[in-house]
């Protein structure tokens, strides 16, 4: 088995083991305080050397913007006035047209219940004139079914 001596200790087998994880996770260990220190100093030099852009131009920008908004305002006021009575007047146009459609469906109603009526009156009658005809057709029938009777039976048609 391997067998390894240092400074009078003798490390075999699982000892070794031990002894070669340990220094890997101090190396390790090491390395990555050194990056975090590094990054450190980077970004510290950047944070001192950092200057503030110059915000006159934009100031100068937002105060025009913001006499733009102001006059638009304005003009937005003034035409809310006029929305509000064009709004009131479509309103009142609109409370007429419902009231007209009202009336026109109202009587719509009733013109198809005056034309179901007529409708079913003249069915009335054309059922009647029919059972009448239906009646009458049942006479002449029977007329004529004694008369053929009455000439078929007379002694003299034997010939």
């Amino acid at each position: 088995m391997a067998e390894f001596e240092f400074g009078g200790m003798t490390f075999k087998g699982g000892k070794m083991f031990v002894v070669l994880t340990a220094l890997s996770t101090l190396g390790g260990t090491a390395w990555g305080a050194f990056e975090f220190y590094n990054d450190y100093r980077n970004m510290k030099e950047t944070i001192e050397s950092y200057v503030a852009p110059d915000m006159s131009g934009i100031e100068q920008t937002l105060a025009v913007q913001q006499e733009e908004m102001s006059s638009l305002r304005t003009l937005v006021d003034a035409l809310d006035v006029k929305v509000d009575s064009t709004e009131d007047s479509l309103s009142e146009d609109m409370d007429k047209v419902e009231d007209l459609a009202r009336k026109v469906d109202d009587k719509t109603a009733e013109t198809q219940r005056e034309v179901r009526d007529d409708v079913y009156a003249m069915e009335q009658k054309l059922n009647e004139r029919v059972r009448t005809l239906d009646g009458d057709l049942r006479t002449l029938r029977k007329d004529l079914e004694e008369k053929i009777q009455i000439i078929l039976d007379n002694p003299l048609n034997d010939q």
